[in-house]
């Protein structure tokens, strides 16, 4: 357990009573196992951040190494952990795989021009995991350079946020090398979002907004596909995908069912939906009216989870939100 007023790190942190006082003591000096669940109270900690993932070497290890570690606080809009300090962001050293998943509290920089969660150029121990869910990384007001910045991880984004200025220097996230992302039923504000050489990237039913650049722009050093289904891109006068790549050619079974607020770049396949004027929605719930274009065009991709934890089983979605049925 972890007290941001009331805790101490020199405590045991196995109860409320002796709760730690900083997210980041758990993962210093093995104090706990893979599998381990750290819940974090609401409030707000200003803390380093964290250079090494110490907790694979615990005197009492996990039966089950390969469950991760999670940090779970009160929800994203009660549980803050603001990096500020000499280590920047979140992540482990080269010689360490770790798996950590976040969920329900907002992860956050106290300095625009460090990085929220990342990995290192290779690693020499296997794969690093992370899992956002249900939650958010980084900030509308003060921004990141990188919300996201991973070169080996497999990265899974689910039902979550990931928040940055609207500047053209910022990034919701950036992947290359042999990174892997999957973003299912979130939302990206602001910055732009970036896929580079042999890296990854899947976006299923998300939302991207008030993006500076390219909403996802693929670049120039890309060699594998993407895949873009089921997505909303509003709000922004930026071209919504760009393919600088001379080795990806997007089809139509890469990018399909998206909703462009304007024209996507040269070389993106052409929407079902029509492009013009703002989305046919309920401002509050971002569910589509009955009578919105996109109801009954889109197809369902797969069976995932929408915003509201609700599954895309009963009828098909586009962006975060499952489609009501044509009246």
């Amino acid at each position: 357990f972890v007290d941001f007023a009331n805790g101490n790190d020199a405590s045991d942190g196995w109860g409320k009573a002796t709760a730690w006082k900083t997210a980041r003591n758990a993962f210093a000096g093995n104090k706990i196992t893979p599998g381990a669940r750290v819940i974090l109270s609401s409030g707000e900690s200003i803390e380093n951040g964290v250079g090494s993932m110490e907790y694979a070497a615990n005197a009492s290890p996990a039966t089950d190494a390969s469950r991760p570690v999670q940090i779970s606080g009160q929800g994203r809009d009660a549980t803050f952990v603001t990096l500020s300090g000499a280590t920047e962001g979140w992540r482990g050293t080269t010689s360490q795989a770790w798996k950590v998943r976040i969920c329900d509290m907002t992860l956050r920089p106290a300095d625009t021009t460090k990085i929220t969660l990342w990995d290192n150029s290779t690693a020499t121990a296997g794969t690093p995991v992370w899992t956002i869910e249900d939650a958010r990384l980084g900030s509308r007001n003060v921004g990141s350079a990188r919300d996201i910045y991973c070169r080996v991880s497999d990265v899974s984004v689910i039902r979550s946020d990931l928040e940055n200025t609207v500047e053209a220097t910022k990034y919701t996230f950036l992947i290359e090398g042999a990174a892997k992302l999957r973003m299912e039923s979130s939302r990206a504000y602001g910055g732009r979002a970036t896929s580079a050489g042999a890296a990854a990237l899947t976006v299923l039913h998300c939302e991207f907004d008030a993006y500076a650049v390219a909403a996802i722009g693929i670049t120039s050093t890309s060699t594998v596909a993407p895949l873009i289904a089921n997505s909303v891109f509003f709000n922004s006068q930026q071209n919504p995908i760009t393919n600088a790549s001379a080795t990806v050619t997007l089809t139509s079974a890469m990018v399909c069912g998206n909703y462009y607020a304007r024209p996507a770049g040269a070389g993106v396949p052409d929407p079902l939906l029509q492009i013009a004027g703002p989305l046919a929605r309920n401002p509050a719930t971002l569910e589509p009216y009955a009578f919105a274009d996109m109801c009954e065009v889109a197809s369902p991709v797969g069976v995932s989870w929408d915003y509201y934890g609700n599954p895309f089983r009963a009828r098909p979605a586009i962006g975060a939100v499952e489609i009501p049925p044509a009246i």
